[in-house]
């Protein structure tokens, strides 16, 4: 564990509406009326964790999926609650949905619902083949090459989680972001996706966005799925530069594990309540990505075909402890693409810009400091 996670957590804990902060049983304690968040750094020979209410079936789901950073904790296990560590290098932005679903056990209904008043903004939306489609636009300087961000499978705007804005104001470029059709609050599909989807958002979402919006000769700074359609869209459309974080370039017999491991996760645990505070309808979202990577039809997707057809400079971030894939995608990447590739690999999960930020951050923006 690299620093004292104590101070994050409770930041998360303070920011919630009408918690306080007491010392129980000689440990720092977060109340809403009742306990809902208590730390723990004396229980278990040493380690670093801490204990939460948590919505009915999470706990045994969640343990069963990753009992590397779950728990079932003593005294109030037998009640659902879930234990995590904090010092295996936790991933925040689980975390932060992991005390708010506590929050939302424990705290009265109305200040939940203030919650959700606080949390839900509603975006600007701007018409795409299918349907409309929510973005945020952050300003820079016209003369540079704007930033098009493209999310994950489960993704949205919201769920960049300021990665965009962090890169737009450190840049001064103008930074556009946008959730898929079926992602966030943007319309729903008309249809069910096929395996063909990345390819298909590559070749006419992004036209249509990108002249909705005046987004001439972008840099695509794309996340997994988003990375994917990156690369397909560079490969046939003018762009000054790619950043691909966690790209997925074929199928890959451990990234399946992974999707797989989510369906339990959505099925029989809590993901589905958190997907639905952030989709407006997280079945579908769910779906149009889960049922794809686990059908038979995408068993053959494969990107390496088309990489020389990329001529634009490339940035390839891995992570070494992703479940959906390993560093063969960012290495096939600099094998067979014809322009520049810089590769990055971190000790990281599937979310590099969220577990290494400082890291990528940097990297990202020497990077663009090398395209106009």
């Amino acid at each position: 564990m690299s620093s004292d996670p104590l101070p994050r957590l409770r930041a998360l804990c303070l920011a919630l509406p009408e918690v306080t902060e007491k010392v129980s049983h000689g440990e720092p304690t977060w109340f809403v009326r009742r306990v809902f968040v208590s730390y723990a750094d004396h229980h278990h020979d040493g380690r670093v964790a801490f204990w939460c209410a948590a919505p009915a079936g999470a706990q045994d789901a969640l343990v069963a999926v990753r009992p590397d950073r779950y728990f079932r904790p003593p005294y109030v296990g037998g009640r659902g609650w879930l234990g995590v560590w904090l010092d295996l290098d936790p991933d925040w932005a689980e975390i932060e949905e992991i005390v708010l679903d506590a929050y939302r056990v424990i705290a009265p209904k109305k200040l939940v619902a203030l919650l959700d008043a606080e949390g839900r903004r509603v975006l600007p939306t701007v018409a795409v083949p299918g349907g409309h489609v929510e973005y945020e636009d952050v300003p820079g300087d016209p003369g540079r090459a704007p930033l098009l961000f493209l999310h994950e499978g489960l993704g949205s705007v919201a769920l960049w989680r300021g990665f965009h804005q962090r890169i737009a104001a450190a840049t001064g470029r103008r930074a556009v972001a946008y959730s898929r059709l079926g992602h966030g609050f943007s319309d729903l599909p008309a249809a069910a996706r096929t395996p063909e989807f990345m390819h298909e958002e590559a070749a006419d979402v992004l036209p249509a966005l990108c002249s909705a919006l005046g987004l001439a000769g972008p840099v695509l700074v794309g996340h997994s799925d988003g990375a994917s359609i990156a690369l397909i869209h560079a490969a046939a459309h003018p762009v000054r530069g790619v950043v691909v974080l966690a790209p997925h370039v074929f199928v890959e017999q451990v990234g399946l594990g992974g999707v797989a491991a989510a369906r339990r996760a959505f099925t029989e645990g809590d993901l589905r309540a958190r997907m639905a505070r952030r989709h407006r309808d997280a079945g579908v979202t769910f779906g149009n990505w889960n049922d794809v990577w686990l059908s038979d039809g995408f068993r053959s997707f494969d990107l390496r075909p088309l990489l020389p057809a990329v001529t634009a400079p490339v940035l390839a971030i891995q992570g070494t402890d992703d479940p959906y894939g390993t560093a063969a995608h960012v290495q096939a990447v600099r094998d067979a693409a014809t322009g520049p590739v810089e590769l990055l690999v971190l000790d990281c999960g599937h979310a590099p810009h969220l577990e290494e930020a400082a890291a990528v951050d940097d990297a990202v923006l020497r990077f663009l400091g090398t395209l106009p």
